[in-house]
């Protein structure tokens, strides 16, 4: 049932930086690095980053909210429509539903739970991904806790769409 990785996932951290790294830039650098992902009320350990991959901005934080966290989507949705941005899964990506699989990049092997949603900008320069993650640890389905990825990059398709 777990055993086999989603797709999606391999796509955006593999294949992001190369396809980037292909890219003219459609997006000036300073609307990427003056782009301020927001993250949820009570978030921790919060970090943000610029250029990792080049050309993106990217947030990681933790918050104590159970599975299946839809309040962390309707945050999302609301802050990124209040900015021009709609949601976007043309290219299959960002799909919105949950998909598990063993993340074995990971001590333990831990089961995880994740859900990817994508927003553009009206002219299509901008692209986010917001993830959506619980790790069960041990394999205990307790799901209270969720890691949530965030990357504002310019707009591209991605391959295999």
């Amino acid at each position: 049932m777990f055993s086999k990785i989603v797709p999606s996932l391999l796509i955006i951290f593999f294949l992001t930086p190369i396809v980037l790294a292909g890219i003219s830039n459609q997006v000036a650098s300073e609307e990427i690095s003056g782009f301020k992902i927001p993250v949820v009320p009570n978030a921790y350990d919060i970090r943000e980053t610029l250029n990792k991959p080049p050309g993106t901005k990217s947030v990681f934080f933790k918050a104590k909210i159970k599975y299946p966290s839809l309040e962390v989507l309707s945050f999302y949705d609301k802050n990124f429509k209040s900015t021009g941005f709609e949601p976007f899964a043309a290219d299959n990506y960002g799909d919105r539903q949950w998909h598990s699989f063993i993340d074995a990049t990971r001590l333990g092997k831990p089961i995880v739970d994740q859900l990817i949603a994508t927003w553009v900008d009206k002219d299509k320069t901008m692209r986010i991904i917001i993830g959506l993650r619980y790790v069960s640890v041990d394999h205990k389905a307790e799901k209270e806790e969720v890691e949530v990825i965030g990357q504002v990059q310019p707009f591209f398709l991605l391959p295999l769409h």
